[in-house]
C-alpha cells in the first residue's frame, strides 16, 4: 500500500510525528493513468494536442536560452543519438487538467560503448 510505505518513511524520518495528522485525504485520491504519460501519438492524435505542442515550444525555448546545446556538422565517422519526447499530464484531485509537460530526452540506450 502506497500510502502507508510513504508513511512508514515519514516516520522514520522525524518519530515525533503524527502520520494519520499528517496526510491530506486527497493526496493519493488522483492515480496516474496511460492518458497521463502519452506517447507521441496519443499526445499529437488527443484533445490536449495543442497544449502538447505548447508544451513542447516551451521546452524547445528554455533549452535555447540555457544553451543547451550548439548546432555543429556532423562528422562522417560519428553517429547521432536520436531524441525522444516524454509527455506528462498533471492534474487537479479532482481529476481536472492542471499542467501539460513535454520533455526532450536523449536515447542514451543507442549511444555505442566506447
Amino acid at each position: 500500500d502506497a500510502r502507508r510505505y510513504l508513511v512508514e518513511i515519514e516516520m522514520e524520518m522525524d518519530p515525533n510525528i503524527l502520520a494519520t495528522e499528517t496526510w491530506n485525504p486527497l493526496a493519493l485520491q488522483m492515480k496516474a493513468s496511460s492518458e497521463d504519460n502519452p506517447t507521441w501519438n496519443e499526445a499529437m492524435n488527443g484533445h490536449e494536442a495543442n497544449g502538447y505542442w505548447i508544451a513542447m515550444k516551451k521546452e524547445i525555448t528554455s533549452l535555447t536560452k540555457m544553451k543547451a546545446w550548439e548546432i555543429v556538422d556532423r562528422p562522417p565517422d560519428k553517429l547521432v543519438i536520436r531524441s525522444t519526447w516524454a509527455f506528462r499530464c498533471k492534474r487537479y484531485p479532482s481529476g481536472e487538467v492542471r499542467k501539460l509537460k513535454a520533455r526532450i530526452c536523449c536515447r542514451g540506450d543507442q549511444e555505442p560503448d566506447s
